[in-house]
């Protein structure tokens, strides 16, 4: 029985030797389970590539969801694309904000004419309106520069008139834009 009695000894031995759970040691000597690896892993750097921030990683960014929603991700991107990326967005932005203006404006516009009960202005009013979202949308095809000239110039127009109260001045100015004649320049019209 001396014998039997050696066996369950030894293996107990080398059990406790290489870790209460059988594997290889860790680093530190203990336990794999008790070890730096796994608290190692934890603690690694966070990194958004997409961000280039350290304040969260890929898995939470908002910016790549929406990138990868607008299939625009193409690996990483350099400092010249991002620039020519924020120039696009602040173009956009811009183009957003004066079409708002410019809607605020006629509604202004529109309020005053109402409260002078002339009905007949309310509906060239509202021609005028018409006609100036199609040149928003053609506007919206050409580069920037012109586009701001072309509303300066809409707005100016609007103000003008805005200030004629006038029946035959009202209808001057915007017969050739509601008939669609284009070839009175604008300093014709503003001789009648």
């Amino acid at each position: 029985m001396s014998g039997t009695t050696d066996i369950p000894s030894v293996a107990n031995t080398q059990v406790a030797s290489s870790g209460s759970d059988g594997k290889k040691p860790g680093r530190d000597g203990g336990d794999r389970r008790g070890g730096g690896t796994n608290t190692r892993r934890l603690r690694k750097k966070k990194w958004c590539e997409f961000c280039r921030t350290s304040s969260h990683g890929p898995e939470t960014c908002n910016m790549r969801r929406a990138l990868l929603i607008l299939g625009s991700w193409q690996g990483r991107r350099g400092p010249n694309t991002q620039a020519r990326r924020r120039e696009r967005r602040r173009q956009q932005r811009e183009q957003a904000q004066q079409q708002q203006q410019q809607q605020q404006h006629q509604q202004h516009q529109q309020h005053q004419q109402h409260q002078q009960h002339q009905q007949q202005q309310q509906q060239q009013q509202q021609q005028q309106q018409q006609q100036q979202q199609q040149q928003q949308q053609q506007q919206q095809q050409q580069p920037q520069q012109p586009q701001q000239q072309q509303q300066e110039q809409q707005q100016q127009q609007q103000q003008q008139h805005h200030h004629h109260h006038h029946h035959y001045q009202e209808q001057q100015l915007i017969q050739p834009l509601s008939q669609g004649q284009g070839s009175q320049t604008w300093e014709d019209m503003m001789d009648h």
